[in-house]
């Protein structure tokens, strides 16, 4: 018993000193690149590079040494089938079907080893790593490490004891597996666990943790777990109330509508990732968006965000819609965001919007129309990071003196002012809260300087009214007072525009204004 405490104090202390180590020049020994590191006092070998000439041996042992020194780390993406020559020309190899990793290696992970035909990982007497029928574990905490990419099995069963999924253990690449069965002793799953398409997996009820990116493309799943539940083709979270995944069901002909439960409140990390659908329904509880999800959408021309949105993280992407309708809720849209949306045509925006962050909307060639609120404040101000890059039909709709009207004269973008244009007053509100009793067709034109009022009386020519004014947020400044005034556009179901209304508001009272021009 002591022997195995000290030798899991020496494991844990080699673990914490595992990266802080002092890199040096690369070395190369045969097929091997590595460099030198130090570990505790100690110098070790980090292989970073496979690159045989000609195809490696069907069985490929790691040397136990390098240069003298141990082996004991594998860098990321150390085994491939792509290699490179002194010319850095990239070419194909073999796959080698047996993979041999030293006894005294202590750092490896799945996206070390990318050898498509892959069928078994060997290790003996391993310090820190075990191989249970060709697969690779982590004996410490108990982690699946790795699942070979070419192993034959449909079905794979997960030796109980194992605690944890690891990142990547079942990556997209492995080509035969069909259905993974998961017993009760695991209780995590790892970012990436689960990343293969056409995979039948179950929850156990042990489960505590599915971090967000765990299963992606999943088609099948089941839960006996209490907190992460399968409802509507949907694993939830029911503890955070957050989206895992969804289900997708296409199967290259045949696509559908979607609806997100009510109750969820986020959608996580890559829960809809090349989500494809005729449409998909927002619920109304929904508060944000998560990073690198992104929808196909072959119905909808218009994409309407449920009010009470406060958040979409970086890289949310949209395709085959018009138009996005976003509500005054939402207050920050992440980086890179909504680009290369060949459909593209409208974005609306209601105050509220505070930040957009950088490459959001680029690359959107028939995208014509953005209005952006006063409240915009945070844009990206970088020299090749700006928004709206490459859409040459742009007109962006901006306040007069705003942080977006300044952001468009910095960059170039075409802008226009909200509002301007003709517009109707009801002649009941224009007798009690103008004074013009007896008049008629009572309208307003608004422009940058300039408010007109226009209207006949019995027997007299059109009588023109002209008052100045400076627009302040959302306020019309002018000569003895000022006005509020909202802009308000109603849509159905589809997203369909079917009403515009300008509100104008007095101390005391309010017009509402019904759109007759609108200035080009």
């Amino acid at each position: 018993m002591k022997w195995i405490v000290i030798r899991f104090g020496i494991l844990i202390l080699l673990t914490l000193c595992l990266f802080a180590c002092a890199s040096a020049d690369k070395f190369k020994e045969g097929d091997w690149e590595y460099e030198l590191i130090t570990l505790d006092g100690t110098t070790a070998a980090k292989i970073t590079d496979y690159n045989p000439v000609g195809n490696p041996p069907q069985t490929l042992i790691v040397p136990e040494k390098l240069g003298g020194h141990p082996v004991s780390q594998i860098e990321v993406g150390s085994f491939s089938n792509y290699r490179h020559d002194e010319n850095w020309n990239t070419y194909k190899i073999i796959s080698p079907k047996v993979l041999v990793l030293p006894a005294g290696i202590l750092a490896v992970d799945s996206d070390a080893i990318r050898f498509s035909g892959l069928e078994e990982i060997r290790i003996e007497n391993g310090i820190n790593y075990d191989t249970v029928d060709g697969v690779l574990f982590e004996r410490m905490t108990g982690t699946l490490i790795a699942y070979p990419y070419g192993k034959k099995d449909k079905t794979y069963v997960i030796p109980e004891g194992t605690r944890i999924v690891g990142s990547e253990a079942f990556n997209g690449d492995v080509n035969y597996l069909e259905e993974v069965r998961v017993p009760e002793t695991v209780h995590i799953f790892r970012k990436g666990a689960f990343s293969k398409y056409e995979l039948n997996l179950n929850i156990p009820e042990s489960m505590e943790t599915i971090e967000e990116r765990a299963i992606c493309y999943t088609t099948q799943i089941t839960s006996a777990s209490p907190r992460f539940q399968v409802a509507d083709d949907c694993l939830i979270d029911v503890e955070t109330k957050t989206l895992l995944t969804m289900f997708d069901r296409y199967d290259g002909k045949n696509v559908r509508t979607y609806i997100i439960p009510e109750g969820v409140e986020r959608i996580g990390e890559g829960a809809l990732n090349l989500f494809i659908c005729n449409r998909l329904i927002f619920p109304s509880t929904l508060k944000a968006i998560g990073k690198f999800n992104s929808i196909i959408d072959h119905k909808s021309d218009n994409l309407i965000f449920p009010a009470g949105l406060e958040t979409i993280g970086d890289y949310f992407s949209v395709y085959g819609v018009k138009k996005l309708v976003f509500p005054s809720s939402l207050r920050s849209i992440g980086s890179m965001c909504f680009c290369n949306s060949s459909d593209l045509e409208t974005v609306e925006f209601y105050e509220g919007i505070e930040s957009i962050g950088w490459d959001s909307f680029t690359g959107n060639k028939n995208l014509k129309s953005v209005i952006l609120p006063e409240s915009l404040r945070e844009m990206p101000d970088y020299k090749y990071d700006f928004l709206f890059s490459d859409c040459p039909n742009l007109m962006v709709t901006v306040l007069p003196d705003s942080q977006a009207e300044y952001y468009c004269r910095k960059i170039g973008i075409p802008f226009r002012y909200p509002g301007f244009g003709l517009w109707q007053v009801d002649s009941k509100e224009a007798e009690e809260i103008l004074s013009l009793s007896g008049a008629e067709n009572v309208r307003i034109r608004l422009d940058k300087d300039t408010l007109e009022l226009l209207y006949f009386l019995a027997g007299t020519a059109e009588t023109k009214e002209i008052f100045r004014i400076n627009w302040q947020g959302q306020r019309l400044e002018m000569s003895g007072g000022y006005m509020e005034y909202l802009l308000v556009k109603t849509y159905n179901d589809n997203g369909d525009l079917t009403g515009e209304q300008l509100i104008l508001k007095t101390v005391d009272a309010e017009m509402h204004l019904t759109r007759i021009e609108e200035e080009q």
